[in-house]
């Protein structure tokens, strides 16, 4: 498919959320790079994930949109969008915050999602989409697919994140500090934001897998937000032995203590993705979602998942989230220690 487009095109690139979409996403603006070598390439991102935005080199602008403020918010970012120019935009998250973005962009080459993988209309505001392939599943795969409508090759290579030097020193002397010892380094994340609480696996086995890296000589770090704070005390009680817990601030400081890890543990939330992007080995616990389609690429990871009849699922109020009870402890233990070895 061929498109008129400059020599040096102006792109806009949009990806609003979230913190796993957007951070599997980066690899799209190195990829338009080497596409385009001498294009201005921006992207449109919820205010809340522009500093993982910075990690893509290839960025030259970051657009926030505003997660608070309502419609007016959201009405002024899109007039300050039309004032500007752009030759093409391309819409990888595909709703219809998204494709008003594209729209209001004003460029006359508006990429996105087919049938299928969009929703909320999106599609009334795409100028050209692949064709709809069943069996391109994976969220990185449908990115290429895409892109590919530019022609030539597509080689969205892994997104590494790289911890800011004084953010790490500081997240290691800490560790040190509330974990003394020799040990290698855990980090449990047994919680999850309030929309993903379906994806939680039983906090009590968590508690049990913690007492078992213990008992082999691991350092456990529970982490989390603010409001995992209490349930990380509790699990710290039930533990034969000491552990800490840490709420870092914001991407950067979160990225800093992951990094500092040798293992990750925790559900299908944007730190398990950020943990692999940091080169951390990491486990992560699957259930309402399919691995096939959201899981992370890395070798230095292990995808647990027991799909059942009703997989994948999009039920936040589940009543019984069965496909999480099916992850075992022992599972579980079994898939950390290969990684920690």
């Amino acid at each position: 498919m061929a498109f008129d487009l400059p020599s040096r095109p102006r792109i806009l690139v949009i990806r609003l959320s979230s913190l796993g979409d957007v951070l599997a996403c980066l690899p799209a603006a190195g990829a338009l790079r080497r596409r385009f070598p001498d294009a201005r390439i921006s992207w449109a991102v919820d205010d809340r994930f522009e500093g993982l935005v910075r990690h893509a080199a290839a960025v030259d602008a970051i657009l926030p949109f505003p997660r608070r403020g309502g419609a007016a918010a959201a009405a002024g970012f899109l007039h300050r969008l039309s004032e500007r120019t752009f030759d093409l935009a391309i819409d990888l998250h595909g709703n219809l915050r998204s494709g008003l973005t594209a729209w209001f962009s004003r460029a006359p080459v508006r990429l996105g999602h087919p049938p299928g993988r969009s929703r909320e209309a999106n599609r009334l505001f795409i100028t050209a989409r692949p064709d709809a392939d069943p069996s391109v599943r994976h969220r990185s795969h449908r990115t290429a697919a895409i892109l590919s409508l530019l022609g030539g090759t597509v080689d969205l290579a892994p997104q590494r994140l790289v911890p800011d030097p004084a953010l790490r020193r500081a997240a290691l002397e800490r560790i040190a500090r509330d974990l003394p010892g020799a040990g290698k380094l855990a980090i449990l994340h047994p919680g999850s934001s309030p929309k993903g609480a379906y994806k939680r696996w039983p906090a009590d086995r968590f508690a049990e897998l913690a007492g078992r890296l213990h008992a082999r000589g691991t350092r456990i770090l529970w982490f989390g937000g603010p409001d995992d704070a209490e349930l990380a005390r509790r699990l710290q009680a039930r533990l034969d032995g000491p552990s800490a817990f840490a709420a870092p601030e914001g991407i950067d400081g979160t990225i800093a203590l992951l990094s500092a890890a040798d293992l990750y543990v925790g559900s299908d939330s944007g730190p398990a993705y950020l943990a692999q992007a940091a080169g951390v080995p990491t486990a992560i616990l699957f259930g309402p979602k399919d691995p096939a389609d959201y899981g992370p690429l890395s070798d230095l990871k292990a995808s647990v998942y027991h799909p059942l009849p009703c997989s994948p699922c999009r039920n936040i109020a589940c009543p019984h989230v069965r496909c999480m009870d099916l992850i075992s402890v022992d599972e579980m233990e079994r898939k950390a220690m290969a990684l920690l070895k």
